[in-house]
């Protein structure tokens, strides 16, 4: 924001989506300015510290000063460093996750999990809660009540599937001879 105000919400990467939550009014004179906070390469999403903002305009607003979005940028990247879990937890409810090495999730509710990587696992995904991606030998034990995963990679997996969850699409390589894929 103009006054240097971050506004974000964990449930969303839409810009558009941000403008209407936030009831933000769009004009000629720039109100606020879209950025993009995101690491160098994707193997790097759990690591703060190579997050970069970019102004996503066409032409950035001249009160957006290098100040203003060196400060933005520290205090997306605390948000970030406090979304990735690298140790055993008992559960996650509500808000965005990167879970990496370390990270054993007993239980998640209503909660957006960005990706799981190097093993990461989760026992049960419960209550419309999604995960993006899963990499590696990354493990969903059970999806329950409309939860979701977006893409299987590697060697993860996804035990069992109850009431109306769903894997979205399954990237693993296939076995030879093998036509479709399916979870546990």
């Amino acid at each position: 924001m103009k006054n240097g105000d971050v506004r974000f919400n964990p449930y969303t990467d839409s810009h558009e989506e941000l403008v209407y939550l936030f009831l933000l009014r769009d004009t000629k004179i720039g109100n606020f300015a879209r950025v993009e906070f995101s690491p160098a390469t994707p193997d790097k999403i759990d690591d703060p510290a190579s997050y970069k903002l970019q102004v996503d305009e066409s032409v950035c607003p001249e009160w957006f000063t290098d100040a203003k979005q060196a400060k933005a940028a520290t205090f997306l990247r605390s948000v970030v460093k406090r979304m990735v879990i690298n140790s055993p937890v008992k559960g996650l409810c509500g808000g965005a996750y990167i879970l990496t090495k370390g990270a054993d999730v007993s239980w998640v509710r209503a909660t957006r999990i960005i990706v799981m990587r190097e093993n990461s696992k989760v026992g049960a995904l419960r209550e419309n809660s999604k995960v993006g991606v899963l990499w590696g030998n990354s493990q969903v034990g059970e999806l329950r009540e409309n939860s979701q995963v977006g893409v299987l990679w590697e060697n993860s997996q996804v035990g069992v599937l109850w009431e109306n969850s769903k894997v979205v699409s399954d990237k693993r390589p296939k076995p030879a001879g093998e036509t479709n894929s399916t979870s546990k």
